[in-house]
């Protein structure tokens, strides 16, 4: 009796293990879940005029230096790929970007917000750029703040940097103050993302937006100088340094839904 009873407590102790493994099991799987659930993305020229007031007068451009415009996926694809260090022939400068912003749920306590910059051809321009994510007072930072810099030289080296850069967090945005890399380059992109959470546990979300921004800076700028700025849903905000770099549309995922 003795032994059947012995038998019968290992039986019930390994079907007890294996339903809190399986228990576990679920509830590790639930956590890492990262479904995207919404994602814009836009295409950018920037025409930049290299100190010649004559040109800048006859294109009606003013004081400004740069004008950026929204383009198709089309001619983003066609633009051809420059290494940005190469003499140029004449006094403009185009640059192609693509800006892309994320919104991943990545549990059902936490969202993920991502937002991610790849350039057609390489910057003329290697100083200290902005990118940054807004969002709604609803939610705050709860972690898992990432920033990222990947670029390939053309002798085939390729590198990923997520040190040496500058934060900004505030009540509507996140943002990372970076330099860029120097040298002939073939590749180049930029990415940050942040988990956020409620910013009240108890209330129910029915929209959220991640406005994806990026500022390239035309001109040589200091670190300490390139520090002022932040970052909201109406994307990044220059305060001093506004006249050092370009501007663009912000890139805006948007999802409805309950939360």
């Amino acid at each position: 009796m003795k032994i059947q009873n012995n038998v019968l407590a290992f039986i019930i102790l390994f079907i007890t293990c294996m339903a809190t493994v399986k228990a576990e099991a679920i509830i590790e799987m639930d956590d890492s879940v990262n479904e995207v659930v919404a994602e814009t993305t836009k295409y950018y020229k920037t025409v930049t005029i290299l100190n010649n007031s004559e040109i800048m007068t006859a294109a009606g451009m003013g004081e400004l230096s740069s004008l950026t415009t929204e383009i198709s996926k089309e001619e983003y694809m066609n633009a051809p790929i420059e290494d940005g260090i190469s003499p140029h022939a004449s006094t403009v400068i185009t640059d192609y970007k693509k800006l892309t912003s994320s919104i991943s749920k990545y549990s059902n306590y936490y969202y993920k917000y991502g937002a991610n910059l790849e350039w057609r051809n390489m910057p003329a321009t290697r100083s200290y750029d902005i990118i940054g994510i807004g969002f709604y007072g609803s939610v705050k930072i709860a972690g898992g703040i990432n920033f990222n810099q990947s670029y390939c030289n053309t002798d085939g080296n390729c590198y990923s940097q997520n040190v040496g850069h500058y934060s900004y967090q505030g009540k509507n945005g996140y943002g990372a103050m970076f330099q860029l890399p120097s040298g002939s380059l073939k590749s180049l992109s930029q990415s940050i993302s942040i988990l956020v959470e409620k910013t009240n546990s108890s209330s129910t979300i029915i929209e959220q937006i991640a406005a994806a921004d990026y500022s390239h800076a035309q001109k040589t700028i200091s670190y300490s100088a390139a520090k002022d700025f932040s970052v909201d849903t109406g994307g990044i905000k220059l305060v001093s340094n506004y006249s050092y770099y370009d501007s663009i549309n912000t890139a805006d995922a948007i999802w409805t839904g309950t939360w």
